[in-house]
């Protein structure tokens, strides 16, 4: 948004569109920068091409190490960005950053579906062991994972097509590939590095560029009070 500010007075219309908001959002983004509650320097880095690249990390970081790494909930995030004072700068509400959620997760399956593939072709043939598990709660869930480099070969259900499989299976896949791509050892090398014998592309650079924050806090619309009709008492 940073780029159109300049020309915001003369084509609001054809922003608006290029940005896919309403018009009127567009003009509430342009007049709340001045009543935002917060220190003008404050303001003018948010406000700047830096600032809203800073803000963009900072937000994905926050899912990713909330969400993926630990055990939190995408309300821990909204609660982070209000508490941080960010909410005056994005959007910080539970749909807003479920979409993040969302996106950040696919971007993750898809980066782990895209290396593996990539660092496979280019892996020399070798005989590895594999540890093979079979859990139960309360379905079959089969996990097998190569010691050596603690790389997870297969961690999924067997079996079932229903709507909350899909949404397992999706989990696990999030988990495999937090752990294969990003949890390092003292050595500072991932289970995918040793696993290949290469280095794979950087997992959280991958979701800065896939994954995008929602814009500015919208214009909240308040309904027309409806006055109640006088009703005579005889």
């Amino acid at each position: 948004m940073a780029k159109h500010e300049s020309a915001f007075k003369d084509n609001q219309r054809e922003i608006a569109k290029q940005l896919g908001i309403p018009r009127s959002t567009l003009q509430h983004w342009m007049d709340r920068k001045d009543s935002i509650d917060a220190e003008p320097e404050v303001k003018a880095f948010f406000e700047s091409p830096t600032g809203t690249a800073f803000l963009h990390r900072l937000v994905v970081a926050a899912q990713f190490v909330i969400t993926l790494l630990g055990p939190g909930s995408v309300r821990l995030v909204c609660e982070f960005l209000e508490l941080s004072g960010l909410s005056k700068f994005i959007a910080a509400s539970y749909g807003s950053q479920q979409k993040v959620s969302v996106a950040i997760e696919q971007a993750t399956v898809d980066f782990g579906n895209k290396e593996t593939n990539r660092m496979a072709k280019d892996m020399e043939p070798k005989d590895i062991t594999a540890c093979l598990d079979e859990t139960f709660h309360p379905e079959t869930c089969l996990v097998s994972i190569e010691p050596e480099s603690n790389y997870i070969l297969l961690e999924t259900y067997a079996d079932g097509r229903k709507g909350s499989d899909w949404m397992k299976a999706m989990e696990d896949a999030l988990k495999a590939v937090v752990h294969n791509y990003f949890i390092k050892r003292r050595d500072e090398t991932t289970p995918a590095e040793r696993f290949f014998g290469a280095k794979p592309n950087d997992l959280f650079s991958f979701l800065l560029d896939k994954a995008d924050i929602p814009r500015r806090p919208a214009k909240k619309r308040f309904k027309p009070e409806v006055k109640k009709p006088l009703i005579a008492v005889g």
